[in-house]
């Protein structure tokens, strides 16, 4: 089924399909400027025409929209995992989950706390949830810094490896869309001047 979602995507101009994405179908358009977006309602029918519509979960996310089988969740995988683990049958076997869309709110359900970056607009209204000051990326250290006692990475048990030149560029490269769209022009040109 997931097969003939992608070939029927794959069909329809201006769709790009993930082609990393194997259990699952990752689907997104692109604007004139290049960023991805997430396809549009008329568009995901279209290639739902012919699918077994109760079998497919669509996913919206903010640059790309998901379609998995219905039978699997984030839930459903995470206790696999932690059975697999040898952490039981609890029934929150985890210590705590973040998430920002729809799709995470049965990691949530099997969660001892629950927590969300400050975009989440979609889960941030949920009971039990704990929406952070902060968004994506940084929004998800505030979650872990609750949950430790301290900012991660600040004491010797979760302290990371010594930091290389090499590191830091990589963390600042990947760190830049923290910062909205000024910070990440800014962080390009102070990349840049770094480089030349």
């Amino acid at each position: 089924m997931l097969d003939r979602l992608r070939g029927a995507l794959a069909q329809i101009e201006g769709v790009d399909v993930d082609p990393d994405y194997r259990h699952s179908v990752r689907a997104f358009r692109r604007t004139p400027d290049g960023r991805r977006v997430r396809l549009d309602a008329p568009t995901t029918a279209a290639a739902l025409t012919g699918v077994a519509r109760s079998e497919i979960a669509v996913i919206e996310g903010e640059c790309q929209t998901d379609f998995v089988a219905r039978s699997v969740d984030k839930g459903v995988g995470l206790r696999a995992l932690s059975s697999a683990l040898g952490a039981g049958h609890h029934e929150r076997p985890l210590a705590f989950a973040v998430g920002d869309t729809a799709a995470d709110l049965p990691a949530f359900d099997i969660a001892g706390a629950a927590y969300a970056p400050a975009h989440a607009a979609t889960v941030r209204e949920v009971a039990g949830v704990n929406v952070m000051r902060r968004p994506y990326q940084a929004g998800l250290e505030e979650a872990v810094a609750r949950v430790l006692g301290h900012r991660p990475g600040s004491c010797g048990q979760c302290r990371g490896p010594a930091s290389t030149g090499e590191r830091e560029l990589l963390l600042r490269v990947l760190g830049a869309q923290e910062r909205g769209r000024l910070g990440m022009a800014i962080e390009a040109m102070r990349l840049a001047a770094r480089v030349w």
